[in-house]
């Protein structure tokens, strides 16, 4: 099983709303310009930016680039 994955997005490319109730993680962005919405809140995120994604989180990212950007997602599962 992989926890860390490195995905590029090319300019407009996007993940549809999803949520993280069982799998919370982070991210840190690589490079690019990011988009998330969560909550009814947008927020615009930059090479070296970091979020969190818990069990509450639901949300919808996109590329606003020109460029293509670059996520590297951490899973974080619970260990029982």
């Amino acid at each position: 099983m992989k926890f860390a994955r490195r995905i590029e997005f090319a300019p407009g490319a996007s993940f549809t709303k999803h949520n993280h109730a069982e799998r919370p993680g982070f991210v840190f962005v690589e490079s690019g310009e990011i988009i998330e919405g969560r909550n009814g809140t947008n927020r615009v995120f930059k090479a070296g930016d970091t979020w969190i994604e818990d069990a509450k989180t639901d949300h919808w990212i996109r590329n606003i680039g020109d460029e293509p950007g670059v996520i590297i997602m951490v899973d974080l599962p619970v260990m029982e």
